[in-house]
């Protein structure tokens, strides 16, 4: 598994990724998260070394998502997530980049505080192993959000049973959950 490190300095916050012996870049994805074809993945910074290369990620001024939402959860802020969520899954999926390659982990999730927009980490290695867990990943979210007491809670319950419905959840049905509860 690749190193994965937050870095903290007064100049801002970097995450660095640090590759193993043999991996090779994608450059072709590189190109086009460089090029911002994909906007809801940060862009890099790569440093090539005789021993491999990293990965670095400027998310200055961003917050992680699991901060984002340690802060009071209400209907309309889980659904606004839960749809920027969706929305750049089926975007990275539509660009033909391997899911397997976005950091799905509340950590390594970016809001953008003054627009909150969600921005994903992806990791343009060759046969990186990331293994994208979205079921996981967006039952997740429900433990770590911090729900609004004042506010009928119900929609989590039926956030749930859409996950656990069957084998495979649909993700048209979260979809159209989300809108609903937004609405």
């Amino acid at each position: 598994m690749n190193k994965i490190k937050v870095e903290q300095k007064s100049k801002g916050t970097r995450i660095i990724i640090s590759s193993q012996k043999g991996q090779q870049l994608k450059q072709n994805e590189i190109d086009q998260i460089m090029q911002n074809k994909i906007n809801c993945l940060l862009k890099m910074s790569i440093i090539s070394k005789s021993s491999g290369f990293k990965l670095i990620y400027d998310v200055t001024g961003y917050v992680p998502l699991s901060d984002y939402l340690s802060a009071s959860v209400n209907r309309l802020k889980f659904a606004d997530v839960l749809k920027k969520t969706l929305r750049n899954i089926m975007v990275i999926g539509n660009a033909c980049f391997d899911l397997n390659g976005v950091l799905l982990s509340p950590e390594y999730i970016m809001v953008n505080p003054h627009t909150l927009s969600i921005s994903f980490i992806y990791v343009p290695i060759q046969f990186y192993g990331g293994g994208f867990e979205l079921k996981s990943f967006l039952l997740k979210l429900v433990d770590i959000c911090n729900f609004d007491r004042n506010e009928d809670n119900s929609y989590i319950q039926e956030y749930i049973r859409i996950l656990n419905s069957g084998t495979r959840f649909s993700i048209f049905d979260l979809q159209q959950y989300a809108e609903r509860i937004s609405n």
